[in-house]
Protein backbone atom coordinates (compact mmCIF):
# COMPACT_ATOMS: atom_id res chain seq x y z
CA UNK A 1 0.00 0.00 0.00
CA UNK A 2 2.51 1.94 0.91
CA UNK A 3 5.04 1.66 -2.25
CA UNK A 4 2.09 0.63 -4.95
CA UNK A 5 1.26 4.74 -5.52
CA UNK A 6 4.91 5.80 -5.69
CA UNK A 7 5.67 3.21 -8.35
CA UNK A 8 1.86 3.85 -10.17
CA UNK A 9 2.95 7.43 -10.40
CA UNK A 10 6.51 6.64 -11.97
CA UNK A 11 5.96 3.81 -14.38
CA UNK A 12 4.46 3.37 -17.66
CA UNK A 13 1.49 1.36 -18.87
CA UNK A 14 3.20 -2.06 -19.61
CA UNK A 15 5.59 -1.38 -16.15
CA UNK A 16 2.55 -1.68 -14.31
CA UNK A 17 0.70 -4.46 -16.44
CA UNK A 18 4.16 -6.24 -15.38
CA UNK A 19 4.08 -5.76 -11.65
CA UNK A 20 0.65 -6.38 -12.28
CA UNK A 21 0.76 -9.59 -13.21
CA UNK A 22 4.02 -10.77 -11.48
CA UNK A 23 1.60 -9.82 -8.50
CA UNK A 24 -0.97 -12.23 -9.39
CA UNK A 25 1.29 -15.29 -10.28
CA UNK A 26 3.33 -14.50 -7.49
CA UNK A 27 0.35 -15.03 -5.10
CA UNK A 28 -0.72 -17.88 -6.85
CA UNK A 29 2.76 -19.30 -5.73
CA UNK A 30 1.78 -18.14 -2.60
CA UNK A 31 -0.87 -20.14 -2.01
CA UNK A 32 0.38 -23.48 -3.63
CA UNK A 33 3.59 -22.75 -1.34
CA UNK A 34 1.29 -22.45 1.45
CA UNK A 35 -0.30 -25.84 0.98
CA UNK A 36 -3.64 -25.09 3.38
CA UNK A 37 -1.93 -24.17 6.34
CA UNK A 38 -3.58 -21.12 6.32
CA UNK A 39 -7.25 -22.89 6.32
CA UNK A 40 -5.97 -26.19 8.57
CA UNK A 41 -3.37 -24.71 10.56
CA UNK A 42 -5.16 -21.84 13.32
CA UNK A 43 -7.91 -24.89 14.47
CA UNK A 44 -4.86 -27.34 14.82
CA UNK A 45 -2.64 -24.40 16.78
CA UNK A 46 -5.78 -23.43 18.84
CA UNK A 47 -7.01 -27.17 19.98
CA UNK A 48 -3.15 -28.13 21.04
CA UNK A 49 -1.21 -24.72 22.08
CA UNK A 50 1.44 -27.47 23.27
CA UNK A 51 2.39 -29.38 20.02
CA UNK A 52 3.12 -25.37 18.06
CA UNK A 53 6.28 -26.54 17.70
CA UNK A 54 5.75 -29.36 15.90
CA UNK A 55 3.24 -28.14 13.92
CA UNK A 56 5.59 -25.20 13.14
CA UNK A 57 8.64 -27.82 11.85
CA UNK A 58 5.85 -29.59 9.69
CA UNK A 59 4.68 -26.42 8.02
CA UNK A 60 8.03 -25.31 6.93
CA UNK A 61 9.15 -29.02 5.22
CA UNK A 62 5.86 -28.99 3.72
CA UNK A 63 6.01 -25.76 2.18
CA UNK A 64 9.52 -26.25 0.95
CA UNK A 65 8.38 -29.45 -1.02
CA UNK A 66 5.37 -27.21 -2.12
CA UNK A 67 8.04 -25.14 -3.18
CA UNK A 68 9.84 -27.32 -4.92
CA UNK A 69 7.17 -28.06 -7.24
CA UNK A 70 5.76 -25.10 -7.85
CA UNK A 71 8.53 -23.40 -9.16
CA UNK A 72 8.89 -24.91 -12.42
CA UNK A 73 5.14 -24.07 -13.44
CA UNK A 74 5.15 -20.91 -12.28
CA UNK A 75 8.58 -19.72 -14.60
CA UNK A 76 6.47 -21.31 -17.13
CA UNK A 77 3.50 -18.69 -16.20
CA UNK A 78 5.76 -16.02 -16.14
CA UNK A 79 7.60 -16.60 -19.57
CA UNK A 80 4.15 -16.75 -21.42
CA UNK A 81 2.30 -13.79 -19.55
CA UNK A 82 5.22 -11.18 -19.00
CA UNK A 83 4.01 -7.91 -20.79
CA UNK A 84 6.53 -7.37 -23.79
CA UNK A 85 10.22 -6.44 -22.38
CA UNK A 86 9.26 -6.66 -18.81
CA UNK A 87 10.12 -10.08 -18.36
CA UNK A 88 12.59 -9.63 -16.03
CA UNK A 89 10.25 -7.36 -13.20
CA UNK A 90 7.43 -9.55 -13.63
CA UNK A 91 9.25 -12.67 -12.83
CA UNK A 92 11.18 -10.95 -9.81
CA UNK A 93 7.70 -9.40 -8.62
CA UNK A 94 6.65 -13.17 -8.77
CA UNK A 95 9.01 -14.43 -6.86
CA UNK A 96 8.29 -11.90 -4.42
CA UNK A 97 4.95 -12.59 -3.60
CA UNK A 98 4.82 -16.12 -3.93
CA UNK A 99 7.56 -16.00 -1.03
CA UNK A 100 4.68 -14.96 0.76
CA UNK A 101 3.24 -18.32 1.23
CA UNK A 102 6.22 -18.85 4.13
CA UNK A 103 4.03 -16.62 5.97
CA UNK A 104 3.79 -17.93 9.78
CA UNK A 105 1.12 -16.09 10.50
CA UNK A 106 -1.00 -18.86 10.96
CA UNK A 107 0.55 -20.51 13.68
CA UNK A 108 0.21 -16.91 15.33
CA UNK A 109 -3.58 -16.34 14.60
CA UNK A 110 -3.89 -20.29 16.30
CA UNK A 111 -1.85 -19.33 19.25
CA UNK A 112 -3.86 -16.08 20.00
CA UNK A 113 -0.54 -13.85 19.46
CA UNK A 114 -1.44 -10.96 17.32
CA UNK A 115 1.82 -9.24 18.50
CA UNK A 116 3.75 -11.70 17.07
CA UNK A 117 2.04 -11.20 13.11
CA UNK A 118 3.28 -7.37 14.41
CA UNK A 119 6.78 -8.22 14.98
CA UNK A 120 7.55 -10.69 12.22
CA UNK A 121 5.15 -9.70 9.52
CA UNK A 122 4.06 -5.91 9.72
CA UNK A 123 7.27 -4.68 11.09
CA UNK A 124 9.94 -6.25 8.92
CA UNK A 125 7.16 -5.39 5.73
CA UNK A 126 6.91 -2.04 6.44
CA UNK A 127 10.21 -1.03 6.94
CA UNK A 128 11.53 -2.56 4.04
CA UNK A 129 8.68 -1.55 2.00
CA UNK A 130 9.15 2.68 3.47
CA UNK A 131 12.67 1.77 2.52
CA UNK A 132 11.84 1.00 -1.14
CA UNK A 133 9.59 4.22 -1.49
CA UNK A 134 12.39 6.40 -0.58
CA UNK A 135 14.39 4.64 -3.13
CA UNK A 136 12.13 5.15 -6.08
CA UNK A 137 10.80 8.55 -5.56
CA UNK A 138 14.69 9.69 -5.03
CA UNK A 139 14.79 8.55 -8.90
CA UNK A 140 15.98 4.51 -7.93
CA UNK A 141 14.91 1.64 -10.08
CA UNK A 142 11.28 0.06 -9.36
CA UNK A 143 12.92 -3.21 -9.17
CA UNK A 144 14.14 -2.31 -5.51
CA UNK A 145 10.49 -2.70 -4.21
CA UNK A 146 10.22 -6.81 -5.21
CA UNK A 147 13.71 -7.40 -3.96
CA UNK A 148 13.23 -5.87 -0.61
CA UNK A 149 9.78 -7.76 -0.57
CA UNK A 150 12.19 -10.84 -1.27
CA UNK A 151 14.23 -10.24 1.94
CA UNK A 152 11.12 -9.13 4.06
CA UNK A 153 9.42 -12.87 3.16
CA UNK A 154 12.29 -14.48 4.04
CA UNK A 155 12.99 -12.66 7.31
CA UNK A 156 9.37 -13.34 8.58
CA UNK A 157 9.83 -16.91 9.28
CA UNK A 158 13.38 -16.77 10.94
CA UNK A 159 11.95 -14.01 13.38
CA UNK A 160 9.13 -16.17 14.10
CA UNK A 161 11.14 -19.16 14.84
CA UNK A 162 14.24 -17.10 17.09
CA UNK A 163 11.44 -15.24 19.13
CA UNK A 164 7.79 -16.98 18.67
CA UNK A 165 7.89 -20.62 18.31
CA UNK A 166 10.99 -22.86 17.52
CA UNK A 167 10.04 -25.60 15.00
CA UNK A 168 11.48 -28.70 16.45
CA UNK A 169 11.49 -32.48 14.18
CA UNK A 170 10.05 -34.42 17.78
CA UNK A 171 7.31 -36.17 16.87
CA UNK A 172 6.49 -35.39 13.86
CA UNK A 173 4.59 -37.49 11.29
CA UNK A 174 6.41 -38.84 7.81
CA UNK A 175 6.73 -36.25 5.59
CA UNK A 176 4.50 -38.21 3.34
CA UNK A 177 1.63 -38.30 5.57
CA UNK A 178 1.70 -35.16 6.31
CA UNK A 179 1.75 -34.29 2.59
CA UNK A 180 -1.62 -36.14 1.99
CA UNK A 181 -3.38 -34.40 5.10
CA UNK A 182 -2.61 -31.15 3.41
CA UNK A 183 -3.92 -32.26 -0.07
CA UNK A 184 -7.59 -31.55 0.26
CA UNK A 185 -7.21 -27.85 2.36
CA UNK A 186 -4.31 -26.95 -0.12
CA UNK A 187 -6.18 -27.88 -2.74
CA UNK A 188 -9.16 -25.62 -1.42
CA UNK A 189 -7.13 -22.52 -1.34
CA UNK A 190 -5.59 -22.75 -4.71
CA UNK A 191 -8.82 -23.51 -6.14
CA UNK A 192 -10.04 -20.18 -4.48
CA UNK A 193 -6.78 -18.50 -5.89
CA UNK A 194 -7.45 -19.80 -9.57
CA UNK A 195 -10.14 -16.83 -9.74
CA UNK A 196 -9.55 -14.70 -6.97
CA UNK A 197 -5.49 -14.47 -6.73
CA UNK A 198 -4.97 -14.99 -10.26
CA UNK A 199 -7.69 -13.07 -11.93
CA UNK A 200 -5.15 -10.53 -12.93
CA UNK A 201 -3.25 -13.22 -14.71
CA UNK A 202 -6.30 -13.93 -16.50
CA UNK A 203 -7.03 -10.49 -17.86
CA UNK A 204 -3.64 -10.35 -18.77
CA UNK A 205 -3.85 -13.23 -20.78
CA UNK A 206 -6.91 -12.25 -22.60
CA UNK A 207 -6.56 -8.66 -22.66
CA UNK A 208 -4.74 -5.33 -23.37
CA UNK A 209 -2.26 -4.13 -21.04
CA UNK A 210 -4.47 -0.89 -20.62
CA UNK A 211 -7.36 -3.25 -19.43
CA UNK A 212 -4.77 -5.06 -17.01
CA UNK A 213 -3.55 -1.82 -16.25
CA UNK A 214 -6.74 -0.41 -14.71
CA UNK A 215 -8.51 -4.23 -13.73
CA UNK A 216 -5.13 -4.17 -11.66
CA UNK A 217 -5.49 -1.21 -9.95
CA UNK A 218 -9.31 -1.70 -8.86
CA UNK A 219 -8.06 -5.34 -7.48
CA UNK A 220 -4.95 -3.95 -6.06
CA UNK A 221 -7.68 -1.60 -3.87
CA UNK A 222 -9.63 -4.57 -3.26
CA UNK A 223 -6.90 -6.70 -2.02
CA UNK A 224 -6.19 -4.33 0.53
CA UNK A 225 -9.65 -3.87 1.65
CA UNK A 226 -10.09 -7.66 1.69
CA UNK A 227 -7.82 -7.61 4.88
CA UNK A 228 -10.91 -6.31 6.85
CA UNK A 229 -12.62 -9.45 6.17
CA UNK A 230 -9.44 -11.70 6.41
CA UNK A 231 -8.28 -9.87 9.99
CA UNK A 232 -12.14 -10.19 11.46
CA UNK A 233 -12.42 -13.96 10.52
CA UNK A 234 -9.10 -14.87 11.70
CA UNK A 235 -10.03 -13.14 14.76
CA UNK A 236 -13.33 -14.65 15.51
CA UNK A 237 -12.79 -18.28 14.67
CA UNK A 238 -10.83 -19.04 18.35
CA UNK A 239 -13.49 -17.59 19.77
CA UNK A 240 -16.09 -19.42 17.59
CA UNK A 241 -14.48 -22.65 18.43
CA UNK A 242 -13.86 -22.66 21.89
CA UNK A 243 -17.27 -23.20 22.75
CA UNK A 244 -19.97 -25.60 22.18
CA UNK A 245 -23.78 -26.48 21.64
CA UNK A 246 -25.88 -23.76 22.61
CA UNK A 247 -23.17 -21.29 22.50
CA UNK A 248 -21.15 -22.48 19.87
CA UNK A 249 -24.68 -21.68 17.82
CA UNK A 250 -24.90 -18.20 19.29
CA UNK A 251 -21.54 -17.33 18.39
CA UNK A 252 -21.52 -18.54 15.17
CA UNK A 253 -24.78 -16.49 14.55
CA UNK A 254 -22.55 -13.87 15.87
CA UNK A 255 -19.92 -13.87 13.17
CA UNK A 256 -22.24 -14.57 10.80
CA UNK A 257 -24.05 -11.40 11.24
CA UNK A 258 -20.60 -9.34 11.90
CA UNK A 259 -19.34 -10.46 8.72
CA UNK A 260 -23.20 -9.67 6.41
CA UNK A 261 -22.80 -5.97 8.12
CA UNK A 262 -19.11 -5.20 7.57
CA UNK A 263 -19.67 -6.99 3.92
CA UNK A 264 -22.36 -4.40 3.25
CA UNK A 265 -20.71 -1.60 4.82
CA UNK A 266 -16.90 -2.39 3.00
CA UNK A 267 -18.79 -3.51 -0.42
CA UNK A 268 -20.87 -0.05 -0.59
CA UNK A 269 -18.13 2.03 0.50
CA UNK A 270 -15.93 -0.03 -2.50
CA UNK A 271 -18.53 0.56 -5.05
CA UNK A 272 -19.22 4.21 -4.77
CA UNK A 273 -15.50 5.34 -3.14
CA UNK A 274 -13.43 3.18 -5.00
CA UNK A 275 -12.75 5.05 -7.96
CA UNK A 276 -11.50 7.90 -6.91
CA UNK A 277 -10.04 6.02 -4.00
CA UNK A 278 -7.66 4.23 -7.10
CA UNK A 279 -7.48 7.71 -8.97
CA UNK A 280 -5.72 9.35 -5.85
CA UNK A 281 -3.45 6.38 -5.34
CA UNK A 282 -2.59 4.95 -8.53
CA UNK A 283 -3.37 7.84 -10.87
CA UNK A 284 -5.80 8.61 -13.49
CA UNK A 285 -4.72 6.71 -16.03
CA UNK A 286 -4.91 3.45 -13.83
CA UNK A 287 -8.30 4.70 -12.36
CA UNK A 288 -11.18 2.23 -12.92
CA UNK A 289 -15.23 3.38 -13.85
CA UNK A 290 -17.88 2.72 -11.56
CA UNK A 291 -19.44 -0.12 -13.22
CA UNK A 292 -15.79 -2.20 -12.44
CA UNK A 293 -16.05 -0.55 -8.71
CA UNK A 294 -19.58 -1.37 -7.95
CA UNK A 295 -18.92 -5.29 -9.22
CA UNK A 296 -15.75 -5.56 -7.11
CA UNK A 297 -17.94 -4.32 -4.39
CA UNK A 298 -20.57 -6.89 -4.75
CA UNK A 299 -17.12 -9.09 -4.52
CA UNK A 300 -16.34 -7.86 -1.49
CA UNK A 301 -19.78 -8.61 -0.21
CA UNK A 302 -19.86 -12.01 -1.25
CA UNK A 303 -16.00 -13.08 0.01
CA UNK A 304 -17.08 -11.48 3.84
CA UNK A 305 -20.11 -13.88 4.00
CA UNK A 306 -18.51 -17.01 1.98
CA UNK A 307 -15.73 -16.31 4.84
CA UNK A 308 -17.90 -17.01 8.24
CA UNK A 309 -19.49 -19.33 6.26
CA UNK A 310 -16.46 -21.48 5.43
CA UNK A 311 -14.00 -20.93 8.20
CA UNK A 312 -16.77 -20.13 11.34
CA UNK A 313 -19.51 -22.97 10.61
CA UNK A 314 -18.37 -25.73 7.91
CA UNK A 315 -14.60 -26.07 8.76
CA UNK A 316 -15.37 -26.67 12.62
CA UNK A 317 -18.00 -29.36 12.09
CA UNK A 318 -15.40 -31.16 9.82
CA UNK A 319 -16.33 -29.55 6.40
CA UNK A 320 -13.51 -29.54 4.74
CA UNK A 321 -14.50 -31.54 1.60
CA UNK A 322 -17.65 -29.15 1.52
CA UNK A 323 -15.80 -25.98 1.78
CA UNK A 324 -13.63 -27.68 -1.38
CA UNK A 325 -16.80 -28.56 -2.94
CA UNK A 326 -18.21 -24.96 -2.55
CA UNK A 327 -14.84 -23.39 -3.77
CA UNK A 328 -14.42 -25.82 -7.14
CA UNK A 329 -17.79 -24.62 -8.17
CA UNK A 330 -16.49 -21.16 -8.12
CA UNK A 331 -13.40 -21.56 -9.40
CA UNK A 332 -15.52 -23.69 -12.33
CA UNK A 333 -17.67 -20.49 -12.75
CA UNK A 334 -15.10 -17.53 -12.14
CA UNK A 335 -12.24 -18.43 -14.57
CA UNK A 336 -14.69 -18.93 -17.91
CA UNK A 337 -16.03 -16.24 -16.64
CA UNK A 338 -13.17 -13.68 -16.44
CA UNK A 339 -11.41 -14.74 -20.04
CA UNK A 340 -14.83 -14.16 -21.19
CA UNK A 341 -16.45 -11.22 -20.12
CA UNK A 342 -12.95 -9.45 -19.48
CA UNK A 343 -12.25 -9.61 -23.40
CA UNK A 344 -16.06 -8.64 -24.26
CA UNK A 345 -16.16 -5.48 -21.79
CA UNK A 346 -12.98 -4.65 -20.31
CA UNK A 347 -12.42 -4.25 -16.48
CA UNK A 348 -16.08 -4.34 -15.91
CA UNK A 349 -16.29 -7.37 -17.47
CA UNK A 350 -13.56 -8.85 -15.97
CA UNK A 351 -14.89 -7.18 -11.78
CA UNK A 352 -18.59 -8.96 -12.96
CA UNK A 353 -17.30 -12.38 -13.46
CA UNK A 354 -15.37 -12.41 -10.17
CA UNK A 355 -18.30 -11.34 -8.48
CA UNK A 356 -20.04 -13.76 -10.14
CA UNK A 357 -17.12 -16.79 -8.88
CA UNK A 358 -17.22 -15.77 -5.33
CA UNK A 359 -21.35 -15.67 -5.24
CA UNK A 360 -21.32 -19.15 -6.73
CA UNK A 361 -18.78 -19.97 -3.34
CA UNK A 362 -21.61 -18.49 -0.96
CA UNK A 363 -24.58 -19.82 -2.26
CA UNK A 364 -22.69 -23.54 -2.76
CA UNK A 365 -21.03 -22.68 1.00
CA UNK A 366 -24.57 -21.54 2.00
CA UNK A 367 -26.03 -25.22 0.94
CA UNK A 368 -23.69 -27.38 2.21
CA UNK A 369 -24.33 -26.03 5.71
CA UNK A 370 -28.02 -26.30 5.15
CA UNK A 371 -27.72 -29.82 3.79
CA UNK A 372 -25.46 -30.46 6.81
CA UNK A 373 -27.67 -29.12 9.30
CA UNK A 374 -30.45 -31.11 7.91
CA UNK A 375 -28.72 -34.19 8.06
CA UNK A 376 -27.72 -33.57 11.93
CA UNK A 377 -31.59 -32.66 12.96
CA UNK A 378 -32.54 -35.81 10.62
CA UNK A 379 -30.29 -38.20 12.89
CA UNK A 380 -31.38 -36.62 15.93
CA UNK A 381 -35.03 -37.04 15.02
CA UNK A 382 -35.12 -40.65 14.07
CA UNK A 383 -32.19 -42.01 16.96
CA UNK A 384 -33.69 -45.05 19.22
CA UNK A 385 -32.78 -43.81 22.73
CA UNK A 386 -30.72 -45.84 24.50
CA UNK A 387 -33.00 -48.99 25.97
CA UNK A 388 -35.40 -48.72 23.61
CA UNK A 389 -37.26 -52.04 22.72
CA UNK A 390 -36.90 -53.75 19.13
CA UNK A 391 -39.96 -51.87 18.29
CA UNK A 392 -38.22 -48.34 18.94
CA UNK A 393 -40.48 -47.90 22.11
CA UNK A 394 -38.66 -45.42 24.68
CA UNK A 395 -37.38 -46.61 28.17
CA UNK A 396 -40.69 -44.48 29.14
CA UNK A 397 -43.52 -46.60 26.99
CA UNK A 398 -41.85 -49.80 27.76
CA UNK A 399 -42.09 -49.26 31.49
CA UNK A 400 -46.13 -48.19 31.18
CA UNK A 401 -46.68 -51.54 29.48
CA UNK A 402 -44.82 -53.35 32.01
CA UNK A 403 -46.98 -51.39 34.42
CA UNK A 404 -49.94 -52.74 32.88
CA UNK A 405 -48.84 -56.27 32.56
CA UNK A 406 -48.22 -56.29 35.56
CA UNK A 407 -51.96 -55.20 36.62
CA UNK A 408 -53.44 -57.05 34.35
CA UNK A 409 -52.25 -60.43 35.92
CA UNK A 410 -53.32 -59.52 39.00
Amino acid sequence: MLVLPVIAGRTTISGWAALSTGQSIGALGALVIAIGWPLVGPPRAAASPGNASRLYFDSLRTKAVAALFAAPPLTLIVVLAAPGGELPLTALTTAAYALIGLSPSWLAIGLDKPFAVLLCEVAPKFILSASAAVVVVSGGSIYVYPALLIASCALSPILFALFIVRPKRHDAPPLGSSLRRLFVPATTVAAAGAYSAGAILIVGLSSTDQVTGVTASADRLYRIALFAVASTGAALQPWVMASSGRIAHRRRQIALRMHVLLGLAGGSAYAFLGSNAASYLFGDRFAPGPATTFWYGVAFFAVSVGTSLGHHRLMPQGGAQAVLRGTLLGAAAGIPAIVYFSSRFGSPGAAFAIALGELVVVAAFAGQWRLRRDEQHFNFDTQVPTGADEQGAPPNEITNRSIRNRRSSS
